[in-house]
C-alpha cells in the first residue's frame, strides 16, 4: 500500500504521457515503417525537400548523421523512387540529390494524415 501511493503520482503522470507518445511518436514511425521509410530516411527526405539539389556533405551536416550513414539512407531512398542523383552543370565533379514529384507527393500525404493524429489528442486535451 506504501508503495501504491509513493508510486502514485508518477503513474498519473505516465499514464498522461503514453497516449500523446502513441499519437505521436509510434503511430507515426510505425506508419513509415510500414511504407518501407526508416525516421532516419524521412529526415533525410524532409531536409532534401526544404533544400533540393544539396550535395551529400552538406545533407550529412544538415541531418546531423555520419556522411556514410547518409549515404545509406539516401541510397535506400533513390531506389524507392523519393530522390534521384544528378551531376551539377556546373562542377561535373559534384553529384546533387534531389527529390522526385513522388517524394513530395508521399510526404504530403503522410503529414496530412499525421495532422489527424496531432489533432485528436489536442482537441481531447482541450475540452
Amino acid at each position: 500500500e506504501v508503495l501504491t501511493v509513493k508510486y502514485e503520482k508518477e503513474h498519473q503522470l505516465l499514464s498522461s504521457v503514453v497516449p500523446q507518445w502513441h499519437y505521436r511518436i509510434a503511430r507515426p514511425c510505425k506508419q513509415l515503417h510500414e511504407s518501407g521509410i526508416t525516421p532516419e530516411a524521412y529526415h533525410c527526405l524532409l531536409a532534401l525537400l526544404w533544400q533540393d539539389g544539396m550535395t551529400m556533405s552538406n545533407l550529412a551536416q544538415l541531418a546531423r548523421m555520419s556522411r556514410q550513414q547518409t549515404t545509406k539512407v539516401v541510397d535506400r531512398l533513390i531506389r524507392g523512387g523519393f530522390a534521384r542523383r544528378e551531376n551539377d552543370p556546373a562542377d561535373r565533379r559534384v553529384i546533387r540529390r534531389r527529390t522526385t514529384d513522388y517524394a513530395r507527393e508521399y510526404v504530403e500525404n503522410f503529414q496530412r494524415q499525421q495532422a489527424d493524429y496531432y489533432l485528436i489528442p489536442y482537441c481531447a486535451d482541450q475540452m
